[in-house]
């Protein structure tokens, strides 16, 4: 279509603006296909193991873009041994561990602290500048790689920096409890900001856990999540506006395991 008006038969009008490397994901070294002998798992199956965040995540990570790969996920491994050992890991679960162990340890964290320490009314305040700065850096090297559809490298990105907002978590958090007041505001809003980055830009992996991030935190979504306002938005939220979060249950998840991968 072309101005509202078909273009015929020669096409004209059409042009191909994006060119998509013609790779192959292998089931572990092989090219599986429902008519070859070796049939590659249906989706209905995979979700029988995983999650769809744990899915998504790993398959954005491969790097297909570049290469074909190998998606080798455990329980489809041919030798029984190495299937029922536990101390063999499963790869498919390399990018989901930073979901459901790091990430959703930072942002339960934050909740949980605001709820003991502030009764949940959090100071968003001025950020600390090195925190902002790397943030920021974060940010502009995000779009750089998303326009360029660098997907995998985009996952690596994410990975060093949601485990530098849980190391900044872990080094400080440990002087909460002989912190005054003014401490206990700086070190929270420094955490929230940093959980507001992550959940942002983790968006597009896993859009329901970063969705709920948003909601705790009593921000709209179509807000929270509208990359255009991020540099209007990240300045006017934190520079001293009072927030009411919401308080979570014990032991509550933001991005969760498949139910087969928790311990009886």
């Amino acid at each position: 279509m072309r101005d509202g008006k078909s273009a015929g038969n020669d096409f004209e009008g059409l042009r191909q603006t994006t060119l998509v490397a013609n790779h192959h994901v292998l089931f572990g070294n092989v090219k599986a296909s429902s008519s070859g002998a070796v049939k590659p798992p249906s989706a209905d199956e995979l979700l029988e193991h995983y999650t769809s965040d744990q899915l998504r995540a790993h398959w954005l990570a491969l790097g297909l873009a570049q290469k074909s790969v190998s998606f080798s996920p455990k329980p489809y491994e041919t030798d029984e041994s190495k299937r029922n050992d536990p101390r063999v890991a499963d790869p498919v679960l390399k990018e989901g561990t930073l979901l459901t162990n790091v990430f959703n340890r930072l942002a339960r964290s934050c909740f949980y602290t605001a709820a003991k320490y502030k009764n949940c009314e959090v100071k968003f305040q001025e950020v600390e500048p090195e925190l902002r700065k790397v943030v920021l850096e974060t940010a502009e090297k995000y779009e750089e790689l998303m326009a360029k559809f660098e997907v995998y490298s985009v996952m690596q990105l994410m990975d060093e920096f949601i485990r530098y907002a849980n190391k900044y978590w872990s080094d400080n958090a440990k002087n909460l409890e002989g912190g005054d007041d003014s401490f206990v505001d700086k070190f929270l809003s420094n955490a929230f900001y940093l959980l507001y980055a992550s959940a942002l830009m983790m968006h597009p992996v896993v859009p329901k856990g970063c969705e709920k991030i948003a909601e705790c935190m009593n921000i709209e979504t179509q807000e929270f999540f509208n990359w255009d306002k991020f540099y209007t938005l990240e300045k006017s939220l934190f520079n001293d506006t009072i927030k009411k979060v919401r308080e979570l249950p014990p032991r509550y998840d933001f991005f969760r395991k498949h139910e087969s991968q928790y311990k009886d």
